[in-house]
């Protein structure tokens, strides 16, 4: 019987020294910045969302305008970001992201936000593969 606690040990400090470890890859997302028009919104700081969450700001944008049910258009001037062809509520927008977020971002296995989108171009089928866990997940 201790043979088999100390071969469980072994290979329990065996199996922890190769472990990478790895910090919490949990990611904190800046609030939309919104500069309101009577007839259009601008979304100045879309780029670092994007980037902040690992995504393509096209997948990101087309999300949130289906979400929306809104036209945007991207500026020619960096600084301001997209152009949404309505009004939009800041509190509405953080609900879609966080949504995109819970959806898309976060591993539905460990939690984390370390993901990666996968398209595969025959089946049309996307994956999420987390960088933490190593879960793959069909979305």
């Amino acid at each position: 019987m201790e043979n088999n606690i100390d071969l469980f040990n072994e290979l329990l400090d065996t199996v922890y020294n190769n472990l990478e470890l790895k910090q919490d890859c949990n990611v904190l997302i800046d609030k939309p910045k919104l500069k309101t028009e009577p007839k259009r919104t601008m979304w100045t700081n879309v780029y670092k969302i994007c980037s902040d969450m690992n995504r393509n700001e096209q997948d990101i944008l087309k999300f949130i305008s289906d979400e929306l049910n809104v036209s945007f258009s991207i500026s020619s001037n960096k600084e301001d970001g997209v152009i949404f062809a309505d009004r939009i509520k800041e509190k509405d927008l953080v609900s879609i992201i966080r949504k995109y977020f819970n959806n898309f971002v976060k591993c539905k296995t460990c939690g984390k936000s370390k993901t990666e989108i996968t398209k595969k171009d025959r089946t049309g089928v996307s994956t999420q593969n987390c960088l933490v866990c190593k879960a793959v997940n069909y979305i």
